[in-house]
C-alpha cells in the first residue's frame, strides 16, 4: 500500500508506523522498499511488540540531511532536503493508545511536542497513528464523569443529611455508589 501510494504520487515520502516488524526482519523490510527504488530509515519497538516508525523515501527526489529517534518504537524525527532545497522536519509517529498507562503517555506527548518546537523555523510535518481520541469521545467520556462526580456530590449531600437527622443509610449509600 505505501509502494503504490510513492509510485502513484510525486510526494515521494511517506511515514510508516504500526509496524509489527520483529528484531531481526528489518533487512527484509528494507530490501523490500529498496527493490522498488526506495530508501527506508526504520525505528522498530524495542519490546518487540506493534509498535514500530519508519520513512521510505525517494532518494532520486528526497535527500536526508539527519535522523533521530526520539522515542524507540514511537517517534522518528527525520530531516530532509527536496530537489528544490526546502527542508522539512517530517515526524513519523505511532503515538500510545489511550488505554495504556497514563505516564506513558504523558511522556510520548510531551517528548513529541518537545522536539516540534525544537524545530527551527522551516515546515514541519508531524505523521502517523496519533491514537487520538475524538471530540465526541472526549465529550462522551467527560460527560459520564461529570454524571459521575455529580450523583457522588448528590449521594454525599443525601448522607449527611440523613446522618444530620440521625438516620445514616450506608447500606443505600455503598448500593448506589458502588453499583
Amino acid at each position: 500500500a505505501v509502494l503504490d501510494l510513492l509510485q502513484g504520487s510525486e510526494i515521494g515520502m511517506a511515514a510508516l508506523n504500526e509496524l509489527h516488524t520483529r528484531a531481526g526482519e528489518e533487512a527484509a523490510v528494507r530490501g523490500h522498499f529498496a527493490c522498488h527504488g526506495y530508501a527506508s530509515i526504520l525505528d522498530l519497538d524495542p519490546e518487540g511488540g506493534y509498535a514500530g516508525v519508519g520513512f521510505v523515501y525517494d532518494p532520486n527526489l528526497i535527500k536526508v540531511v539527519n535522523s533521530e529517534t526520539i522515542l524507540a518504537g514511537r517517534i522518528l524525527r527525520v530531516r530532509v532536503q527536496t530537489n528544490d532545497l526546502n527542508e522539512i522536519e517530517f515526524f513519523s509517529c505511532y503515538m500510545p493508545q489511550p488505554g495504556r498507562e497514563a505516564e506513558e503517555i504523558i511522556k510520548a506527548w510531551e517528548l513529541l511536542t518537545a522536539a516540534v518546537k525544537a524545530v527551527p523555523i522551516g515546515i514541519v510535518l508531524v505523521c502517523g497513528d496519533l491514537n487520538a481520541e475524538t471530540r465526541a469521545a472526549v465529550h462522551g467520556r467527560l460527560r459520564k464523569v461529570l454524571h459521575r462526580q455529580l450523583a457522588e456530590k448528590y449521594l454525599h449531600a443525601l448522607e449527611e443529611h440523613l446522618t444530620r437527622i440521625g438516620k445514616p443509610s450506608p447500606t443505600f449509600y455503598q448500593a448506589i455508589g458502588d453499583g
